[in-house]
């Protein structure tokens, strides 16, 4: 895919998220380039275009400032770094998982499709936006081979191997602190699941990811009216 290509996905994949409820006021997008990565910037991302999408180097500082990229593109870089296997990140503030983010807990796997957000979600406890090295190394340590986090009162991030991959997963990881903070809320008796059964369950999660990938890209998308709007 060529640079012009990649930033017409990134802005396309922050609208979507604006759509879903995900980026409200504050997110942004990312994906992986030969030599760094391109990034949203923080202009409000429900009319983002591709001309909108900076490029961010992996050899560049954190303390270089580029007009209008976002605090935490340190944040990015170095998840980048550590996991060759990351192609994408979104980064938002779904409700859900902004409420779950003030408790200092892990969020919990309670139902199937919430396994989409991958099999463990930690919660990174440090309150402060992610904008130097050190904080984005140490964040990236906590994420480790995860495929989402929670950030100490700031919501949340997802990886993917695509940016679409991503976007979802950070969808379900808002689905899943929902269903979590409900069942907490209501009192209701959580059933016992074994470990062999949540095994047997998660062995169809990349099946489900495909299939989530297809609905949230025909729910958020966009028609060729609504690009002409």
């Amino acid at each position: 895919m060529n640079d012009l290509k990649l930033k017409e996905q990134i802005a396309l994949t922050a609208r979507m998220l604006v759509r879903a409820g995900l980026i409200v006021g504050f997110g942004h997008v990312s994906a992986r380039t030969k030599d760094g990565l391109f990034i949203t910037n923080t202009q409000p991302l429900a009319y983002t275009v591709a001309k909108d999408i900076l490029f961010y180097s992996f050899s560049s500082s954190a303390k270089i400032k580029i007009k209008n990229i976002p605090l935490e593109t340190p944040m990015h870089a170095a998840i980048y770094n550590k996991r060759k296997n990351v192609k994408a990140i979104c980064r938002g503030h779904g409700q859900y998982v902004s409420a779950w983010a003030v408790s200092s807990e892990e969020l919990p796997l309670l139902h199937g499709l919430g396994a989409i957000a991958g099999e463990k979600v930690n919660n990174h406890n440090d309150i402060n936006l992610i904008t130097s090295s050190k904080s984005a190394t140490n964040l990236a340590k906590t994420l480790g081979t995860d495929a989402s986090l929670i950030l100490g009162s700031n919501g949340c991030l997802a990886t993917g191997g695509n940016l679409l991959e991503a976007a979802v997963r950070l969808y379900f990881l808002e689905e899943r602190a929902r269903i979590a903070i409900l069942a907490r809320n209501t009192g209701i008796k959580l059933r016992k699941i074994s470990k062999k059964d949540w095994e047997k369950r998660i062995s169809n999660t990349r099946a489900e990811t495909l299939r989530a990938m297809k609905w949230f890209e025909k729910t958020f998308g966009e028609t060729k009216n609504d690009l002409h709007d």
